[in-house]
């Protein structure tokens, strides 16, 4: 009688398991799995999260105002909306440039007219890209602009994320 409880009761806790509840001992999973699908935080999400951390390590950096924060929001996210538009037209691209490929002669008239749609979505994101610098740039001021300057001309803005207190 004993035995068939205890097995009812690993059931259920199978079952609950299964179905999503609990995950781990600590209800979200281990830190070092955070983003990873079947690890208690959903499917995808890892960019988003990467995007907000790095952001949010900027704005400490540069001691920016919740007004400036909103206008470097904004203009981010336009140019991630243009590159990902961008990033999706790649495989057409492909595909085109395959097709071209496989033709019998293969000139430069085929091949530019296969590329013309990752041109226009090369163009799209660089005039996204300026109005956004133009934007965030108009936001900041003095200081914190030299700041943002010298983090570019060093070959980019990998540094402002924050680390953890285990890191």
């Amino acid at each position: 009688m004993f035995g068939f409880i205890i097995g009812l009761v690993s059931l259920f806790g199978l079952i609950k398991v299964l179905k999503g509840g609990r995950r781990g001992l600590h209800g979200g999973g281990c830190g070092h799995h955070r983003g990873k699908p079947g690890f208690g935080r959903g499917f995808g999400g890892g960019k988003a999260r990467w995007r907000r951390r790095w952001l949010r390590g900027l704005f400490e950096r540069l001691d920016t105002t919740p007004g400036q924060e909103k206008v470097i929001r904004e203009a981010l996210k336009d140019v991630f909306t243009e590159a990902e538009a961008a990033r999706k037209a790649a495989p057409e691209v492909g595909s085109s440039l395959g097709a071209a490929f496989a033709s019998p002669t293969l000139d430069d008239a085929s091949i530019e007219e296969a590329m013309a749609s990752a041109d226009q979505g090369m163009a799209r994101l660089r005039e996204a890209l300026k109005e956004a610098l133009k934007r965030i740039h108009e936001a900041l001021d003095d200081d914190q602009r030299q700041q943002l300057a010298r983090w570019i001309s060093r070959g980019g803005l990998r540094m402002p994320i924050p680390e953890g207190p285990y890191r």
